[in-house]
């Protein structure tokens, strides 16, 4: 629970009022749901997050805040040094009905694992992006805007992995 209450930590930090309804009810403590959706290619996805720690990542193809989290995620995917430092990352787009699923696939290089679902989102309760939800012991953990680049995502994982 100290990776989820480091992130949560950092994701206090900042606030993005215009991603956030005033009405958005908050999801901390509520229980994990899993994802169903698509993968890029078409094929059928469903990831399990009930029991796992994991920190999910909604994120579209067009905004430019998820244009430096793609590309930091791209670039830095190969170079972690080892499993136990960086967290499981699940992005979620919104569905193909609403999301290029060619812009995305050209966006998530190989080992980046994505769920297209626009369920997700409503599951959540994501109301614009980049937003990000810690799933810690089968509960939301923390949810906000997500930290401004993967490098910052990372260093707030691995200072809690270390406390």
């Amino acid at each position: 629970m100290r990776v989820a209450a480091r992130v949560r930590q950092v994701l206090g930090r900042r606030r993005a009022p215009d991603l956030i309804r005033p009405d958005r009810p908050s999801r901390l403590g509520t229980p994990a749901r899993d994802l169903h959706g698509t993968a890029p290619d078409g094929k059928p996805v469903e990831v399990a997050v009930d029991r796992q720690s994991v920190v999910l990542l909604f994120l579209t193809s067009s905004c430019f805040g998820c244009r430096v989290l793609w590309e930091g995620m791209a670039a830095s995917v190969h170079q972690v040094p080892s499993p136990e430092m960086a967290p499981r990352v699940v992005v979620v787009t919104p569905s193909p009905s609403t999301e290029s699923a060619r812009q995305v696939a050209a966006l998530a290089s190989e080992g980046i694992e994505v769920v297209m679902s626009s369920d997700a989102w409503h599951a959540y309760g994501v109301t614009g992006a980049p937003w990000c939800v810690v799933v810690a012991d089968g509960v939301v953990a923390a949810d906000g805007p997500a930290p401004p680049t993967w490098t910052e995502l990372l260093r707030a994982h691995s200072e809690a992995s270390r406390s």
